[in-house]
């Protein structure tokens, strides 16, 4: 099997396993919320870590689905993500590399992780909200965040935003030279 091949191949699988995933991600969302009150309080599937305050394990099924809400915000980025990687997979599966498309889903991409950045940054309060909603007045909760993986996300989108433009540039230059008699 010679490279272009497998290159098809395994962007095929990769599609197939994104598509899943972006099935997945609002699913297992869901189900941990809801679920939230019974799991062990080892589980730490939603992430909480990041979230500077105490979570109680009795949420009100109200608080559950305002948590569920708030943390969908960076889901929907995520898959807008996945959608585009997708996009970008088929195209490698179309044998296309260096098209306008590819530089798009590049661009694209760029500024998804761009949005992932601020999609961290409203997530944390409101899910601090969402979490304190139940508590009486004044022992509710707002707490603000800007963490590592936002500023990865937002040094990574520039970056990938940065190659899209270089990509666009190295395209033209190529196209030039193959209508140049």
């Amino acid at each position: 099997m010679n490279g272009l091949t497998r290159i098809q191949k395994v962007s095929r699988m990769l599609r197939f396993i994104l598509m899943a995933v972006m099935v997945l991600l609002p699913v297992v969302s869901l189900v941990c919320w809801l679920s939230f009150n019974i799991l062990p309080t080892s589980v730490d599937v939603l992430n909480l870590r990041s979230i500077p305050i105490e979570v109680q394990r009795n949420l009100s099924l109200h608080s559950r689905l305002l948590c569920f809400a708030a943390s969908f915000i960076p889901i929907c980025v995520q898959m807008v993500g996945i959608v585009v990687l997708m996009r970008l997979f088929k195209l490698y599966e179309q044998m296309l590399f260096f098209s306008d498309a590819n530089v798009a889903c590049f661009r694209k991409l760029g500024k998804v992780l761009l949005a992932q950045a601020i999609a961290g940054v409203l997530y944390v309060p409101l899910l601090s909200l969402a979490i304190t909603m139940d508590n009486p007045p004044g022992q509710r909760r707002l707490a603000v965040g800007f963490d590592s993986l936002d500023v990865t996300a937002l040094v990574v989108g520039i970056m990938v935003i940065v190659i899209s433009w270089v990509m666009e540039e190295g395209r033209k230059i190529q196209d030039e030279h193959l209508y140049t008699v």
